[in-house]
């Protein structure tokens, strides 16, 4: 399952959404809605400027996700409005967040501890955390939280955090805005750490894998009216061009390839999203 958005809004004391918004040139997304389809479902898109509306009018924190396996609508909007949540996980297993001081995953951490989980959680370095990461450990119910280190180019770095886990969620990627050299900064780590988790997954039977990509992955130009599905891959970038975009293209497709090359026994599931322009509060 692949879910292609143009943003991730996440909203404090609400559940982590995901609107979809099309992913033309800034004047054609704005303004208009659009259609996706995503494994064979049509979805209708908002555009900004009716989400903004629907927005004056809704109380977010009404919205509650029921399963990362089901696709939902809100009642509370006239569109479709997508979410997903975590209520078929069992919750005497922990859920391992890679990358846990991250923007997103510090939300997805706290959405975690918020419905009754334990949650893993994976940062470089653990020294003074309890000053380094106060934003973690002042979370509601933040005793069910553990922090492990990991590197994402160490091999088995993620074991530990891994172990016991029946879900994990890979947020944890290179994000350098200046690079000297693009393939050890950016490509390598992004590629690497991928397949090092999913290693550690792999090797305590982890049954599935949440893993946030890129519209990156998808297009490194947008063409306006095209509409985009999961079948579209970004061919353009390189160490050159974009190497960002093309370090989470390579870090996705070596995931795709790293589950369907399991053997049957061994598989699990696979669920990536690719994310626009993620905006919100931050916690740090």
């Amino acid at each position: 399952m692949k879910w292609v958005c143009s943003s991730l809004h996440v909203v404090p004391k609400s559940s982590l959404t995901i609107v979809l918004w099309h992913t033309s040139g800034a004047s054609a997304w704005k303004n208009r809605s659009h259609s996706l389809r995503i494994n064979s479902r049509s979805i209708s898109l908002y555009s900004l400027s009716e989400y903004m509306n629907e927005m004056k009018q809704t109380e977010r924190t009404s919205l509650d996700p029921s399963s990362l396996e089901t696709i939902e609508t809100s009642r509370n909007f006239g569109r479709n409005f997508y979410l997903l949540g975590m209520s078929n996980v069992d919750k005497n297993s922990p859920v391992c967040v890679t990358g846990a001081s991250g923007f997103i995953a510090t939300h997805v951490v706290e959405q975690l501890l918020e419905r009754g989980y334990k949650v893993n959680g994976t940062v470089r370095d653990l020294k003074d955390m309890e000053s380094k990461y106060k934003y973690l450990f002042d979370l509601p119910n933040s005793e069910n939280l553990t922090l492990f280190k990991a590197n994402l180019n160490e091999d088995e770095s993620y074991d530990e955090a891994v172990e016991g886990c029946d879900v994990v969620i890979h947020t944890a990627s290179p994000y350098v805005l200046t690079v000297q050299d693009p393939k050890k900064d950016l490509v390598d780590p992004a590629v690497k750490g991928t397949k090092n988790v999913l290693n550690s997954c792999k090797k305590h039977s982890v049954k599935q894998v949440v893993l946030t990509s890129s519209v990156a992955a998808i297009t490194d130009s947008p063409i306006n009216d095209k509409v985009y599905t999961e079948e579209d891959w970004n061919t353009e970038s390189n160490l050159g061009r974009n190497p960002y975009y093309y370090s989470k293209t390579l870090a996705e497709k070596a995931a795709w390839k790293f589950v369907e090359d399991l053997p049957e026994e061994e598989k699990m599931k696979l669920v990536v999203i690719n994310p626009f322009c993620v905006i919100g509060p931050a916690h740090n």
